[in-house]
């Protein structure tokens, strides 16, 4: 069973409707006004919050634990670096955290990408990116390696594109999962053009 632990409330919360219904639907608990501030071996700690006058989280002093084996940080576009404040010569800059060209950190094997880095248009294109780049450095850091970017691609120019077979088309339904098989099984929920 998946939870979701988050700091706003569902009015605060950064998601279209659809996304936390079908959240809501797969199993998801969704727990309202708590932030992680700790993250063990088998477990989580979070801070209840509560919203001040002007509608604005605030901790409350009040915790607790929860069972969990793994955490995903889903940051959002602001950082939530309270995690991160641990971490011994970690160099951040402007709410940002500084890495190399391989995504690591300046705290040795510990790499960041996506909406917590520097010079980042922060979009999903460009964090999917850092996570692949991300990836292959960690597989070759874990192998006593350094990974090496490959050049750059070519720019590929308009004259370049292949656009003839693109034809206007009326929009479609994707089908989806019914929601037992949501629940029960990893499939892609939302199918292809067939």
């Amino acid at each position: 069973m998946w939870s979701e632990r988050h700091r706003r409330t569902r009015e605060k919360m950064p998601a279209h409707d659809f996304e936390a219904k079908e959240a809501l639907e797969e199993g998801v608990k969704l727990k309202w006004l708590s932030t992680i501030t700790e993250a063990g071996e088998g477990s989580i700690t979070i801070e209840k919050m509560a919203l001040d006058e002007k509608g604005f989280p605030q901790p409350t002093g009040e915790f607790e634990e929860l069972p969990a084996d793994s955490v995903v940080l889903a940051l959002g576009q602001n950082v939530e670096q309270s995690l991160l404040e641990r971490i011994p010569n970690l160099e951040t800059k402007w709410d940002s955290v500084q890495t190399d060209a391989v995504m690591m950190t300046s705290h040795d094997s510990v790499f960041a990408g996506g909406d917590m880095v520097a010079g980042n248009d922060r979009t999903v294109t460009m964090a999917v990116g850092h996570g692949k780049r991300a990836a292959r450095a960690i597989d070759a850091w874990l192998c006593s390696e350094r990974y090496q970017p490959a050049a750059r691609h070519e720019l590929a120019t308009f004259e370049r594109l292949n656009t003839w077979y693109y034809a206007n088309a009326e929009k479609t339904v994707r089908p989806t999962l019914d929601i037992i098989r949501r629940q029960s099984t990893f499939d892609e929920v939302v199918g292809g053009a067939g």
